[in-house]
């Protein structure tokens, strides 16, 4: 969906961010306020979502530990940020090890 912004002051696409419900124009990645319901619904329907801002690494796994997205590393698939031990399949192991 195309509107005019107005902060930039550009037409631009704008995009729904479904974790916040706020809809964000993409050209200066700013929330746009008084978007009506009907606008936001009309954006899910259509599947217009923001792209995972902080960008998902591949073969990321959630640590037990920390809680954290952390992409395993080393032969014993250790937490890069707490540093214990991820219990991963043998097939994952395979995969991190030889990508």
């Amino acid at each position: 969906m195309i509107i005019n912004c107005p902060k930039c002051r550009k037409m631009s696409d704008i995009k729904l961010n479904p974790a916040t419900n706020d809809v964000v124009c993409m050209s200066c990645k700013s929330v746009l306020p008084n978007i009506t319901i009907f606008v936001k619904n009309t954006l899910r329907a259509n599947r217009d979502f923001v792209k995972n801002v902080e960008g998902k690494q591949p073969f990321s796994v959630k640590c037990n530990h920390c809680g954290r997205e952390v992409q395993p590393q080393g032969e014993y698939s250790k937490c890069p940020e707490c540093g214990k031990e991820i219990k991963l399949t043998k097939f994952f192991k395979d995969v991190i090890r030889n990508k």
